[in-house]
């Protein structure tokens, strides 16, 4: 009889195996996924198997294993947190970040200078500013990549403190340091107080811009060299701040086939050839139109029975 019950007993989702069911759970996307959660407590404890999260993570938001370990989250933690953040975007966001990490990749080993110049991705109150400024919406697909990167930093020429420094950071420039070296390699070092003349103030946001020059004997070279600053709470603290080396070359000088072909004489001539060529053709241009002023006026004097107007030449004196 107690076999018969056993028997009889109807099968509930609380008395499936876990396995098989975790195997269903694996099939669902997040959505499924999460609405699982509200459904029973069973289903709420398996839908939030660890693993379970680890195929939507990389699906959508491309989270790679070292990611993963650098944040110290789980899979479903890092998936909540980068939903939050730009679930906006989600259908879009794993196209532009693979786009932006195939690009990077690639400059990496040819400009890595162009890599670091990448500035972090901006905030979603700053693309609402710029949608108000502008007065229309942007894109998502747009947005989504501005949230990855915004765009690089603008080097200019010049001295430059975050805006981010702390107050304390400020400081006042005391010398410079040049080593300017030419395509032989020969080397002339340049230092002095300041620079042209000036000993500029930096604060944290401030950039101070100035214009130089120097000559080199060859038609390539390069500089390098350092700032020396001194902190301004802080007289006695001396610091250099590296400059780092830039190349400068000459424009190549092209001469013209022409030039080259011809003497010097023969150039001259063809070119007072050419300019006598212009001046006729402006002067038959000039008496078309005079000639085409004649005929309109011919032609109204014919319909509207006006005289001819006499033509008065201008004096030269």
């Amino acid at each position: 009889m107690a076999a018969m019950e056993t028997q009889s007993a109807p099968l509930t989702l609380e008395s499936l195996p876990t396995h098989p069911l975790l195997l269903i759970l694996s099939f669902l996307d997040y959505r499924d996924l999460i609405n699982c959660c509200y459904v029973s407590r069973r289903l709420s404890q398996l839908s939030s198997h660890d693993p379970l999260w680890r195929r939507h993570c990389k699906k959508y938001w491309l989270i790679s294993e070292e990611e993963k370990t650098q944040k110290n989250q789980c899979w479903k933690s890092l998936f909540i947190d980068t939903y939050s953040d730009v679930g906006r975007y989600i259908d879009h966001y794993a196209a532009i970040k693979k786009a932006w990490d195939d690009l990077k990749k690639y400059l990496e080993p040819r400009c890595p200078r162009m890599v670091l110049s990448l500035k972090e991705g901006a905030r979603e109150e700053d693309l609402d500013a710029v949608e108000a400024q502008i007065g229309c919406k942007l894109p998502d697909d747009y947005r989504c990549s501005y949230r990855i990167h915004n765009g690089q930093k603008l080097v200019v020429p010049g001295i430059e403190m975050s805006k981010d420094a702390l107050p304390e950071k400020a400081c006042q420039l005391d010398s410079r340091y040049w080593r300017i070296t030419n395509a032989k390699g020969d080397v002339e070092e340049v230092q002095g107080p300041g620079v042209v003349g000036e000993f500029p103030i930096i604060s944290p946001g401030r950039v101070y811009e100035y214009t130089s020059c120097t000559t080199f004997s060859t038609t390539s070279g390069y500089m390098e060299g350092y700032y020396t600053f001194h902190f301004l709470y802080f007289k006695d603290k001396i610091f250099n701040v590296a400059i780092p080396r830039f190349h400068m070359a000459c424009p190549t000088f092209r001469v013209s086939i022409a030039r080259l072909e011809m003497g010097p004489d023969e150039y001259e001539e063809m070119e007072e050839e050419e300019e006598e060529e212009e001046e006729e053709d402006d002067d038959d241009s000039a008496d078309m139109d005079e000639s085409d002023e004649d005929d309109e006026e011919e032609r109204r004097r014919r319909v509207f029975d006006v005289p001819i107007r006499r033509r008065r030449c201008s004096r030269l004196f």
